[in-house]
């Protein structure tokens, strides 16, 4: 089905205001294990955490906050999430030294790895190919010079050809961590790791089931809001062109700098599919972004750019669906 847009454009605008606080729920942990337990389909039992000869590894701080845990056990569920999210990092991270996509001088084309690895794979590969190169995870090679093989969990390259499946990871272990929530019956949680969040269920509160609300960042005016979206059991992935989570500065389709995206926040069903969106959108800008949203089904996104011929003025390009549950703070004035 055919995404709508709507065009805005977006002058100095002075707001005020702070950002919305959060009911930190009944069940919260924010956590960066250095060395937590491999638990995977490929490895089995847990390696002992207190190995003097195993390397160190630190992960990606991961914070899950349960809302309301129907009737699930908050804290053990919690606990499982956080596993699961360490696991897929240890083991897709190329910063990790249990990194699975690491090449053996023995067997050079085909690698061997965990469930968890292989399903980062299908999807960087998928979205090389969807975008066009504009999210790019084959290095020396295009997407056919990687061959998957589901039923042996084994990833084949062409000679010369490399992986790197780093701008995904975090994705793909939020999404890990969700299921080990939905696993336990847990109603409504938050996960936040990086640019990435995934909202799950609806919170309780005084006029009933509410969405979970994300704040959307004044482009250029850190701590200012422009208003909140509010969804349900999705991902949303924020990058800017400054800040803590950057987007791509290179366009890996033909090495050229990235220029005119200011900021993008990515919605999608699953978190490694939002990642890769945000990164995609990130190259492309709002040009290229209507085009391939159109292509993605139940894909959301909102896009700031600047204009050429006005650096001050700024574009803004979001999608119907997005613009639906938007509450504005300060609505942009519209635009062509």
């Amino acid at each position: 089905m055919k995404q709508a847009y709507t065009s805005l454009s977006l002058f100095a605008l002075v707001l005020s205001g702070c950002s919305q606080t959060r009911d930190p729920g009944p069940a919260s942990a924010t956590t960066q294990s250095p060395n937590p337990p491999i638990k995977s389909s490929q490895t089995g039992d847990a390696e002992p955490s207190t190995r003097p000869e195993q390397p160190q590894f630190n992960g990606t701080p991961v914070k899950i906050t349960v809302y309301d845990p129907g009737r699930g056990d908050s804290n053990n569920a919690v606990r499982n999430a956080r596993a699961a999210f360490e696991t897929v990092e240890r083991l897709a991270s190329s910063r990790s030294p249990y990194y699975e996509l690491a090449r053996s001088k023995d067997n050079p084309g085909v690698l061997t790895v965990s469930a968890e690895t292989l399903k980062v794979v299908e999807r960087a590969v998928f979205w090389t190919q969807r975008s066009g190169g504009a999210f790019n995870c084959v290095k020396n090679g295009k997407p056919e010079d990687v061959k998957i093989g589901f039923s042996q969990r084994q990833v084949e390259l062409k000679p010369g050809c490399e992986l790197d499946i780093s701008g995904l990871v975090i994705g793909a272990a939020v999404d890990a961590a969700i299921d080990q929530l939905k696993e336990a019956r847990i109603k409504c949680a938050e996960i936040e790791a990086g640019p990435v969040r995934y909202l799950m269920g609806k919170k309780e509160g005084a006029g009933g089931s509410e969405k979970l609300l994300v704040e959307i960042e004044h482009p250029r005016r850190q701590g200012k809001e422009l208003g909140s979206l509010g969804t349900t059991d999705n991902a949303i992935v924020h990058l800017a062109d400054s800040g803590s989570y950057k987007g791509p500065e290179v366009d890996p389709r033909d090495g050229s700098p990235v220029s005119g995206t200011i900021s993008v926040y990515a919605l999608a069903r699953h978190a490694v599919d939002a990642q890769a969106l945000a990164l995609t959108l990130f190259v492309m800008g709002p040009g290229g972004g209507r085009n391939l949203i159109e292509r993605v089904p139940t894909s959301e996104a909102l896009i700031f750019s600047s204009l050429p011929d006005n650096p001050k003025e700024m574009h803004t390009m979001i999608t119907r669906g997005m613009q639906s549950e938007m509450k504005w703070k300060v609505k942009p004035r519209a635009g062509n």
